[in-house]
């Protein structure tokens, strides 16, 4: 149980994070999280971007759909007293779907 309350502030402050991404002027942030998809993708570089702050806008839209999904998975398990197995595995199929949203939106944007 305490495992969906931890995923619960999880999604809030990822909510939290997408929206300090979405308001952001600074390009460090965006650059380091590209840099870091880059060990999963050896073809992404964030100087092959050529709109970086609608970029940065988009990745901060993003998250938020992310960490609002885990707020809403945190909420539904704990309601209805989902088993810790189902959730794992739901986190694992977000993750998923928006490391291919992220790697496809990269391509859009160079």
């Amino acid at each position: 149980m305490v495992f969906k309350y931890i995923l619960l502030v999880y999604g809030f402050c990822e909510f939290l994070f997408g929206a300090f991404f979405w308001f952001n002027k600074k390009e460090s942030i965006v650059k380091t999280m590209i840099e870091t998809f880059g060990i999963f993708s050896g073809d992404i570089n964030y100087e092959d971007i050529k709109d970086k702050k609608a970029f940065s806008r988009w990745v901060g839209e993003v998250i938020i759909m992310g960490g609002s999904l885990y707020t809403f998975l945190a909420s539904a398990s704990i309601f209805f007293e989902i088993n810790v197995v189902v959730v794992i595995a739901f986190i694992a199929l977000i993750e998923i779907i928006f490391f291919k949203i992220i790697f496809k939106g990269y391509k859009k944007f160079i």
